[in-house]
């Protein structure tokens, strides 16, 4: 079972006189701390470092569960880092000092108040646990700016967006043509394209990202270089663009004779760059040069070969020269 993160972003320097270097240090380890292990969490807190070091800052306020903002004496590096939490995701408890006047910005969202003797009584305690739960149970925004951003439709919590996967992947999306998939202005779909005879897909040959790049023909798998993006250009004509580089297929320097070899390359709106991509009765496609009546197709002799060769071809009907359009919805995080 993972175990539940909390984060502490508080002073670590004295801030007043009361509030010295070892008090602050003393309410992490004797006060913060054991209470949140208490509850089921880990328990950490920011250190003092070298600007180097933010981005580390930046990947614990993202990644725990749980991050308790120390907002006595209103420390300029809190403050900071709360901004930071509050933009990356929900699940902060704000804590202050009890005589502490809170502004006018997050005073609606609930602070926890606490005494400033270096422990915690039982109301506090029973309050925290409350607010962890509360976070664990609910999935609303805890701070403005989730609220902002879910209010503009910006952002889907994590149950919301697991519901929403969970309808995409449940649809047989193969039943829909790709004149209808591939017709949005944004990109809502992602393909693998399968050789119709061998079941191999269409990949990027050693994920390169380089221009003329080799494309040939793998056992399937989930890495990006086995991704395409296929996006209509105008009339029935179409791009087909690999995730990992960006780069489109085309028909090696434009030859348009049998066997040239198919590569990647940055998009130039050459005609050998466009394609038509048209269904066949069994719903597989056949992609043709746009400028003619040459295929993509799968060479017949290395078809079922890991590393078989991608070529362009005159189209004869072939399943080596078809191709399954395998969509992947693109799924919110």
């Amino acid at each position: 079972m993972n175990e539940k993160k909390c984060f502490v972003i508080m002073p670590f320097a004295g801030t007043t006189e009361k509030h010295s270097e070892q008090y602050w240090t003393e309410f992490f380890e004797k006060f913060l701390k054991p209470e949140m292990e208490s509850i089921g969490y880990s328990c950490e807190r920011s250190k003092a470092a070298p600007d180097s070091i933010i981005q580390s800052i930046i990947r614990q306020l993202n990644n725990s569960d749980i991050v308790l903002a120390v907002l006595t004496d209103f420390n300029a590096n809190v403050w900071y880092e709360l901004g930071i939490r509050h933009t990356l995701k929900r699940g902060t408890i704000m804590l202050i000092e009890e005589g502490h006047k809170l502004p006018f910005d997050i005073s609606q969202y609930g602070v926890l108040h606490y005494s400033d003797k270096l422990s915690a009584g039982e109301n506090f305690k029973e309050r925290l646990k409350q607010f962890c739960e509360k976070i664990e149970l609910e999935r609303k925004a805890d701070n403005p700016v989730q609220t902002f951003l879910e209010s503009e439709n910006l952002i889907v919590n994590k149950d919301e967006a697991k519901s929403i996967n969970e309808l995409l992947h449940g649809i047989n999306w193969a039943e829909l043509p790709i004149s209808q998939l591939a017709h949005f202005h944004e990109a809502k779909f992602h393909f693998y394209i399968i050789n119709s005879d061998s079941k191999k897909v269409m990949d990027v040959a050693g994920s390169s990202k380089k221009d003329g790049g080799k494309i040939h023909l793998w056992k399937q798998h989930e890495f990006d270089n086995q991704v395409w993006e296929i996006r209509h250009r105008y009339g029935d004509i179409y791009t087909i663009s690999s995730k990992i580089s960006g780069k489109c297929l085309e028909a090696q320097s434009g030859l348009e004779v049998n066997s040239t070899p198919i590569q990647q390359n940055e998009f130039k709106n050459l005609r050998n760059q466009l394609w038509k991509i048209i269904r066949n009765e069994d719903k597989s496609y056949r992609i043709i040069l746009s400028s003619g009546d040459k295929c993509i197709e799968a060479d017949a002799q290395t078809v079922h070969e890991d590393g078989g060769r991608i070529i362009l071809h005159d189209y004869n009907s072939g399943s080596h020269q078809n191709w399954i359009l395998q969509p992947i919805p693109i799924t919110f995080k």
